[in-house]
């Protein structure tokens, strides 16, 4: 059985989660880009490996944000960013300015994540609906030839 962590070590698992999260979503954002190239490219075979690159990404992202919530709780802080606030503030000077820098990035990172899938989203419908008429056009032509 594995031994419990102490407080100190919460602290640092959650800090260097911060800064490898940050690095992930910086990847997710740079794959997410890409994915709206292919939509406008309409490269269905980019786009297919774009989402197979972004899952484990997701993934890892999700698992990262659950860990810390749970190290949150461990210290007996919220899973809000007032209990995040909380613990930045306790921490010594030499990390607070640097930590609070990695927090508001990842915050930033998220946001523009989350408003470039909306946008890839909105790109992907506008896709599926060019993609199905023209499918129904072909076959529309398709069944005009075959009266000839």
């Amino acid at each position: 059985m594995a031994n419990p962590i102490n407080k100190q070590q919460a602290i640092m698992l959650i800090m260097k989660g911060i800064q490898h999260d940050v690095r992930q979503y910086k990847q997710l954002h740079q794959l997410m880009v890409e994915q709206q190239e292919s939509y406008l490219k309409f490269d269905g075979e980019a786009l297919q490996e774009l989402i197979a690159k972004q899952r484990p990404l997701i993934a890892n992202l999700s698992r990262s944000a659950a860990k810390r919530s749970e190290l949150m709780a461990l210290l007996g802080l919220s899973q809000t960013k007032a209990g995040m606030a909380t613990l930045l503030q306790a921490l010594p000077e030499k990390l607070k300015k640097p930590m609070n820098e990695y927090w508001q990035t990842l915050e930033l990172c998220i946001r523009s994540c989350h408003q470039l899938n909306q946008l890839n989203g909105q790109i992907s419908a506008s896709y599926s609906e060019m993609l199905q008429q023209v499918n129904n056009k072909q076959s529309y032509s398709s069944g005009n030839l075959m009266q000839l």
